[in-house]
């Protein structure tokens, strides 16, 4: 569209990846976040690790030049502890173009 326009994120391009192994206690693993296809530019990720919030560096967001629209990506480092086999980790997602919060949880363990 021309003019101010809005571009939607949409449900299903949040995406969490991790480890490609089973990690044992004691390990640092590394979990990303991705997002793509929203505008405005400004976006929100919050990482929880069963609903306690966990520290990430800042959001990497890029463009998409072909549509104007905007991508981001986000990793967190967890180092896993004896009783995290049932514990889960949860990319959380806040945009101006959304009525809630999208979610993406996967299992510490998996």
């Amino acid at each position: 569209k021309k003019g101010e326009g809005t571009a939607v994120l949409v449900h299903g391009e949040l995406a969490v990846s991790g480890p490609s192994h089973r990690a044992a206690p004691g390990q640092s693993v590394s979990f990303n976040c991705s997002a793509g296809g929203f505008f405005p530019r400004d976006i929100q990720v919050q990482w929880l690790k069963n609903s306690s919030p966990v520290r990430a560096v800042l959001p990497h967001i890029t463009s998409e030049l072909s549509n104007s629209s905007y991508n981001m990506s986000s990793t967190v480092q967890v180092m896993l502890q004896k009783d995290d086999v049932h514990s889960n980790l949860t990319c959380q997602v806040q945009h101006s173009t959304l009525a809630a919060p999208l979610r993406r949880t996967r299992g510490l363990r998996d």
